[in-house]
């Protein structure tokens, strides 16, 4: 029998996208597998209600759903769980874990508060007193694992035995986190949060970047246990060891190293050792190795746009070397690069 997914959701047919979220939010915090330990059945509603919120949050697959049903236009199972299609486990569809991660991420909430409410846990007491954790974040940092687990609890299996929380660290749980791709932010790497429409009261606070979700296209970044999911356009990677180059209005500043503290105005703000700290346009400053960066502006328009990592800067021809996301290496001027 096909699935009715506005059903599973108590909503109807002509609910809008905040409907549907607004739904979803409700049910997936009412039947997490954190919430109801060792409920099976809780823990199944919990699928069903994120494969529904994934298809119908998905206006193609909502489109193709109200017109095939859940077997999908080939008849056989085109959505996650629609008889014989994909799965959660086998990778078609996103694991409800994730999807409730993601989704409380982009809203720009706190998925430990609204699991458990303001008082920080399932045991009451706040976050910041009380019940202390050894990373100093809720959601275990670069350790991974549960929050309880230096504690000795266990607050149930969840799916496949694993806790919700296990997910949002670095190395733990049952997804050891490989190296980054050229481009990409390496776990540990300190942010500048700026240019937020949605959750404002999050721009100026420096974070930590937990990890990159490919498929979205957005870090996992830690604002002091808060974990948002953030486009790379909202953040800036904070850089040590920085060079002033090409400034003509300050020609005593060229030459001086300091670090990349925040971003204003579409601008670095670089804070000398011992002296002053100015706003520079990227093509003012030279990276040290290693630093991601976003290619833009190049005659070859293949790789605008395009992610990769500073091999090395060679000053007689003012070229960085950098080795972009295909694993190529290219020369390419400070101006055509985006730190």
């Amino acid at each position: 029998m096909s699935k009715d997914y506005y059903k599973t959701l108590g909503i109807g047919k002509d609910a809008s996208t905040g409907a549907i979220k607004k739904a979803y939010r409700k049910l997936a915090i009412k039947y997490h597998p954190d919430k109801n330990p060792g409920d099976k059945a809780a823990e199944e509603k919990f699928k069903e209600i994120s494969e529904a919120y994934e298809v119908l949050s998905d206006p193609q697959k909502k489109q193709e759903y109200d017109q095939f049903g859940a077997a999908g236009p080939g008849g056989a199972g085109g959505f996650p769980g629609g008889g014989g299609g994909f799965h959660f486990s086998s990778g078609g569809g996103q694991d409800p874990r994730e999807l409730f991660k993601m989704f409380f991420g982009e809203e720009g909430e706190d998925p430990f508060a609204a699991l458990f409410g303001s008082g920080g846990g399932p045991f009451g007491g706040n976050r910041s007193g009380g019940i202390r954790f050894a990373s100093g974040n809720p959601f275990g940092g670069m350790m991974g694992g549960s929050p309880f687990g230096s504690m000795g609890m266990n607050i149930g299996g969840g799916m496949d035995g694993d806790s919700f929380f296990q997910d949002f660290g670095g190395h733990g749980g049952r997804r050891p986190e490989s190296p980054p791709k050229p481009g990409v932010l390496a776990s540990g790497t300190q942010v500048f949060v700026h240019s937020l429409t949605g959750a404002r009261e999050h721009n100026g606070k420096v974070g930590t970047v937990k990890g990159y979700d490919v498929r979205k296209g957005r870090y996992n970044i830690d604002l002091n246990g808060h974990l948002l999911a953030l486009k790379a356009s909202n953040i800036q990677q904070l850089i040590k060891n920085v060079e002033i180059a090409g400034i003509s209005s300050r020609p005593e500043l060229n030459g001086k190293r300091g670090s990349v503290v925040s971003f204003k105005d579409n601008r670095l703000v670089v804070q000398i050792k011992g002296g002053p700290s100015l706003a520079v346009n990227e093509s003012k400053i030279i990276a040290p190795n290693d630093t991601c960066i976003v290619l833009s502006g190049l005659s070859n328009a293949a790789y605008n746009g395009s992610k990769a990592t500073i091999v090395e800067y060679d000053r007689s021809a003012d070229r960085y070397s950098v080795i972009t996301e295909s694993k190529k290496t290219i020369k390419v001027k400070r101006e055509n690069c985006k730190l």
